[in-house]
């Protein structure tokens, strides 16, 4: 199991100005699938945006790292409240 962690922004376009860490934790949960390996999600408020773990099972951290940022994308382009809010420069 591997440790990925991501920071989320918002941008201009954020149609929601502050996420709620557990509103992160709980959509990444149900929107990851079960070929993604989650096994627990964190997430803490920071300035501008939010720091999240996401703890996968997989069989190498670039395949966890893959499969973590996967599941964010998924989520900012499904949920409404994300719309507007992106991984941060430097995540993958």
């Amino acid at each position: 199991m591997f440790l990925v962690t991501v920071a989320i922004e918002r941008t201009a376009q954020a149609v929601v100005p502050v996420l709620e860490p557990d509103l992160v934790v709980k959509a990444l949960r149900a929107g990851a699938a079960p070929d993604d390996g989650l096994e627990h999600v964190s997430a803490r408020a920071g300035p501008g945006g939010l720091q999240v773990g996401l703890f996968c099972r997989a069989l190498d951290r670039e395949i966890a790292e893959t499969n973590a940022h996967r599941i964010c994308r998924n989520v900012f382009k499904s949920q409404p409240p994300f719309t507007g809010w992106r991984l941060a420069e430097g995540n993958s």
